[in-house]
Formats: C-alpha cells, structure tokens, sequence
C-alpha cells in the first residue's frame, strides 16, 4: 500500500541523553519541572503501588483490595519512562523510576483475557483477569473486555522503554500487542464507512473512536521506524487515512466516534487532537511527506483556537491533557512553535498551584487515582527535558 523506504532500521534506543532544554522567562526551570515530577511519582507510589503485585490499587477500597484498571496501569508506566529519560543531573529522579520499570510487564500480564501463548496476539483486558487476592475478586473481574485503545498505551509503554533500554522483549511484545490491536478493524459492509478500529473487542462494541485509531497509527509508524517493515508502515497510513477522512471536521478537530450507521459523535477531547497530531508528525518522518506534517499543524492551530486559556483544559481529565501536551511537543521538535510548550508550562503551573494537595503530594481530585497524578509526572518529565517521543 505504501511503498516508503524506512528511514533507518536501527534501534530507537537513546543512546546519549538529550541536551538540557531552555525554558521561557519567568516559567520554572527544568530542574524545578524535574524536582516536580520526582515528587509526585514519589507520591504516586506511596498511595497506590502495591509491590507485591506490581499493580496500582484504586483510591478507595473497602473489604477487598480493588486494582487500577489497565488504562492507569500504562498511564504511571508511561510516566516512569518519561521520568527515567531525564537529562543527566536528575539521577535521584531517573533512579526512582528505573527500580519499579522492570516489574511492568510482569503487572501487564495480571490483564491477559486468558493463558496467553509465547507468540501470536496479546490482547490484555480492561480489567485485572487473574487475581491475586480472593475467590470473590476473582468473580468480579473475570469478564472485563480487552479495549484496542488501552492496548495501543500498552504498545506505546512498550515500546517507550524498548527506548530506554533497548531491550528486544519490548519491541517483540509491541509487535503482538499491535497484532491484537489491528483484529479491531471493522470492514463490515453492513456499517457506514468500513474502516476504522473498534473501540473494543466486545460484542456490544459498534463504534469506531478516534481514541482507538489515532494511537494505533502512531504504533504503527513506531513500528515501522524501528523494524523497517512496510506492512506497519501500510497500516499506519491506512488507520490515519480512514480517521482524517472520517472523524476530522472542517475546522480540523477530531471527533469522538463514529456508530455504525454514520452518525458522528461530535464532542472533542484534547487527547483525540494529540494522538492525530503525533501520527502525523511520525508518517511524515517515516515518509517524508510534508502532506502529513502540514495535517498536524493544522490540527495543533485548531485545537489552540479551541481551547484558548489554559482553564479549558483544566477542566479535561488530566490524562487526556498529557496525551496531547506530549503529542504538541513531539511537533515542535519539528515545527517549533513556542505556544505548544507555553502551555503546557501554563497547564503544569496551574495543576501545582491550584489542583494538588500539599499534604499527600497527590493531585485533585483524589478520586482520579493514578489517572489523575500520573499524567503530571509525564508532564513535568516532558518540561524537564524528557524527549517527548514514545
């Protein structure tokens, strides 16, 4: 389908560590954002990581030890990743998130919908599918669906410490995960627009999100600079294609879903806008086209107009918020704009000042969990100085 030669097959590990990163006047500087982001992964830990298992326990559990569901899992693995790739002369930080990085996948496997064999699709459910604590917990979780999208953060995860340490088993997993992602592609004739990626594996799963489609293009391209392989560079650019043509509006903001017979689901969230601006911006390095990049500026202009003071972002889910920031920043490093870091200063600066609890290091509200500290972590990271590519 798409006949680009791969840019480079080498391994995407870092293998220096990136430059200190200036920062604007008056904005805290990188060592601050550090300092920051150390805390609250500090913070994190304590409240909700149970070492014995490896998973994140909910914010408030009674008789029984309830677990995080995997969407906040790959959200403080992300994090962790994003913490660990500091600049040099952040090393207490770095070494912090180094210690919990190794046990991730182990944590990931507890979601496995079944036995799952040493090859072949991974898919991992929503929710924790072999228990660790009861008879009943077992009951409650067993029949929680595999979401493609919280499986396109796991392959992202993956493949952000395959970054890091250069590690073959990450990559390899991402390549699974991705084999399970793609069976998530609709072409029933029977629905309007065949295409696109379901939202979930379920039955009762009839639509196509953006959410579902826009990371599973960025995975694909991830995969194609690091393998070379030209049918993650086909899917790619056919998942991308069917959501631009699809879900964006005129104004170039993406919408949330696509039903079955059409109907488009209007609400926009910060994170649908990231995820299609990032696709962009890695087809285009993986192509060379400029059709791509031209599409993420767009899309990046849209969404500033949209969402003009930072207060409107506020008011999203800060893990939609980190999803977008990120994918901003991933665009500056190659269309350099300095709104796209100025507000995600402004964003970070208002969470540590108005929506974090002094006393617990955590931030509010409480009842987001790790969903709701985590992202902070990978933004801080990200103002620090952490490359912004997964």
């Amino acid at each position: 389908m798409c006949s680009a030669t791969a840019r480079s097959t080498a391994p995407l590990c870092c293998t220096s560590m990136p430059e200190p990163v200036a920062h604007a006047p008056g904005a805290p500087s990188p060592k601050v954002h550090a300092a920051r982001a150390a805390l609250a992964f500090s913070s994190l830990q304590s409240a909700y990581f149970d070492a014995r298992t490896g998973l994140y326990r909910k914010p408030r559990h009674f008789l029984l030890r309830s677990f995080e569901a995997l969407w906040p899992l790959t959200t403080a693995w992300s994090a962790a990743c994003s913490l660990a790739a500091l600049p040099a002369g952040h090393a207490g930080a770095t070494d912090q998130a180094a210690r919990v990085l190794s046990g991730r996948i182990a944590a990931a496997y507890r979601y496995a919908t079944h036995k799952q064999a040493s090859s072949g699709p991974l898919g991992l459910a929503s929710t924790v599918h072999r228990p660790v604590w009861s008879q009943l917990d077992r009951y409650l979780w067993h029949a929680g669906a595999a979401y493609f999208d919280d499986n396109e953060w796991v392959a992202l995860a993956l493949l952000q410490q395959y970054r890091l340490e250069n590690e073959p088993r990450y990559i390899d997993l991402a390549r699974r995960v991705f084999t399970f992602i793609v069976t998530g592609w609709c072409d029933s004739v029977g629905w309007a627009h065949p295409g696109g990626i379901r939202w979930a594996d379920a039955a009762w799963s009839r639509t196509r999100n953006t959410c579902s489609n826009g990371p599973a293009a960025e995975v694909a391209a991830e995969l194609y600079l690091a393998t070379g392989e030209e049918h993650y560079l086909d899917w790619s650019v056919r998942i991308y294609n069917w959501a631009r043509s699809i879900l964006r509006g005129e104004d170039g903001l993406y919408r949330d879903h696509v039903a079955p017979d059409g109907a488009v689901q209007p609400a926009i969230w910060s994170y649908n806008q990231g995820s299609m601006i990032g696709a962009g911006v890695l087809l285009h390095e993986a192509t060379a086209e400029d059709a791509y990049l031209e599409d993420a500026c767009l899309t990046a202009a849209a969404s500033l107009a949209h969402y003009g003071e930072v207060d409107a972002l506020v008011r999203e889910h800060a893990v939609f918020v980190a999803v977008y920031l990120r994918d901003l920043l991933i665009l500056d490093e190659i269309r350099p704009d300095p709104r796209y870091r100025a507000l995600a200063e402004s964003y970070a600066s208002n969470m540590w000042e108005q929506h974090r609890q002094a006393s617990t290091g955590l931030y509010l509200p409480l009842s987001s969990g790790v969903n709701g500290t985590a992202p902070l972590v990978a933004i801080e990271a990200l103002l620090a100085g952490s490359p912004p590519r997964p």
